[in-house]
């Protein structure tokens, strides 16, 4: 192996990374006084409220979003529906689809926690970081290519 550290102990840490970053915002969420679930649909919701072509979420697009399960989704949208924060609209021509939309009290709520959230996050800066330095590792690794001709 070219690496001092192995497989195992690679993905102990990157295991270890990713429950790190699931407990802080567990913390966050709690400290809003919302569900993991709850947060993550605000999240969403919350992401897309500002782009015009983007299509509403229905209960079942949140879930596969949040890689949560349906029934856990549709509880928490209850939730929020009853606080004011969502509201379902049926979706024409789509049976018994509804849309999700944030109310004016859940853009409020997004713009008082969710949002500052979003702009303390650094996560795309740190992985385009991350995959600049991997590409640097990887050129100094990598055989070099040699002409065609052999020159």
């Amino acid at each position: 192996m070219c690496s001092s550290h192995t497989a195992k102990e690679l993905n102990l840490k990157f295991n270890q990374l990713y429950r790190r970053q699931c407990n802080l915002y567990h913390t966050y969420a709690a400290a809003c006084h919302l569900s993991d679930t709850a947060f993550s649909i605000l999240y969403c919701l919350c992401e897309t409220e500002a782009d015009e072509h983007t299509t509403p979420f229905t209960q079942h697009e949140l879930a596969e979003l949040c890689s949560l399960p349906r029934q856990t989704v549709n509880s928490a949208i209850s939730g929020l529906v009853k606080n004011g924060y969502v509201s379902l609209e049926q979706l024409a021509g789509a049976g018994n689809t509804k849309a999700v939309y944030l109310t004016e009290k859940g853009t409020q709520l997004c713009r008082q926690i969710v949002i500052p959230l979003i702009e303390a996050e650094l996560c795309l800066k740190l992985s385009g970081r991350q995959l600049d330095l991997f590409e640097e590792e990887l050129a100094l690794i990598l055989p070099k290519k040699e002409h065609p001709s052999g020159e």
